[in-house]
């Protein structure tokens, strides 16, 4: 069975985050300055909040509202290994998409973490897309999808990189 190219990726950056975190609660006592003054369960509520508020302004604001949540060095992973980076070029390669008045893209996030130092964390979470195919006819299409965030100088977090699965025609197992 192959396993696609994307969930590997996930797996190796959810993996890559997780020890870097735990790397970092090892190597730096709680009072140290890196974590100091961190409200951890604060920055996860946040960044889950983020996320939910991403999806919520992409869905009103369509592609203004996708590209205002990306940094300005933002990159997307999209399918055929193809990286799309910074706000120009994303906005270029989704607003055909989104000026579609047939389809939409809505999401979920289901989980977040956020490094120690509370600078990095990414959200995980189930999408739907819902389109016309070819043939007039709806089409719904679902996926996973896992976003790493960077905290700004501002305090607001922005994507660093989105990456989400290839659409199946089910919903996951999964989907809440």
């Amino acid at each position: 069975m192959k396993i696609p190219v994307v969930l590997i990726l996930v797996a190796v950056l959810i993996t890559g985050l997780s020890l870097l975190t735990i790397e970092q609660r090892s190597r730096a006592p709680v009072s140290s300055a890196s974590n100091q003054g961190v409200d951890m369960s604060s920055e996860i509520a946040s960044l889950m909040q983020t996320d939910s508020d991403f999806d919520r302004d992409t869905a009103a604001k369509g592609v203004e509202g996708w590209v205002s949540y990306f940094a300005e060095d933002g990159a997307m992973f999209r399918g055929g290994g193809k990286i799309i980076a910074g706000h120009d070029a994303i906005r270029a390669l989704m607003t055909p998409f989104f000026a579609d008045k047939n389809s939409s893209l809505r999401w979920q996030p289901v989980m977040a973490t956020v490094a120690s130092s509370g600078e990095l964390g990414y959200t995980y979470g189930n999408w739907t897309l819902k389109t016309v195919g070819d043939d007039g006819k709806p089409v719904v299409l679902y996926g996973k999808y896992v976003t790493i965030w960077k905290k700004q100088a501002d305090g607001a977090w922005k994507a660093a990189v989105d990456l989400g699965t290839t659409g199946a025609p089910t919903p996951p197992d999964d989907a809440k």
